[in-house]
């Protein structure tokens, strides 16, 4: 039901030429790619079910994450062009 009331907001953004702009928009996921189809932000979960959004380069590396989590610690961590952690700030209070 949700993805017919996409395809029929964007036919009617089509046929108008007029932009719509949701109040909400919800999803599991957005992902932000680059012209060839690269992934360079993702918005999401985590795999504990938590938030986060991460940025990544045209090579599919990890550049920052940034994570939280409403029963532990949350996160900002920073990579090098390895992929190997380079900075970490973590919460250490619940």
């Amino acid at each position: 039901m949700a993805g017919l009331v996409l395809l029929l907001g964007a036919l009617l953004v089509a046929a108008t030429g007029t932009d719509v702009v949701p109040v909400v928009v919800k999803a599991r996921a957005f992902h932000v790619v680059g012209e060839d189809g690269t992934v360079l932000v993702k918005l999401g979960t985590t795999t504990d079910g938590e938030g986060g959004v991460s940025t990544w380069n045209d090579k599919g590396q990890e550049l920052v994450t940034l994570s939280v989590r409403e029963s532990g610690p949350g996160a900002v961590v920073t990579y090098d062009p390895r992929s190997i952690e380079a900075l970490g700030v973590y919460t250490t209070r619940p």
